[in-house]
């Protein structure tokens, strides 16, 4: 399954679903460093799941 991230309506990034399989911590990790990039930040009351 392709995943995308958007900001404000524009989709910034993409990857593969299965991509984040194996270590969850290892795939917030990734997706934090990723938003970080483009200057947004995880906050405490967001959600990340990935579905197969």
């Amino acid at each position: 399954m392709k995943m995308e991230v958007f900001k404000n309506g524009e989709k910034i990034d993409e990857g593969q679903g299965a991509a984040v399989l194996g270590n969850p911590l290892k795939a917030v990790v990734w997706l934090a460093e990723a938003l970080h990039q483009y200057g947004i930040s995880l906050k405490a009351d967001e959600v990340s799941a990935s579905f197969k």
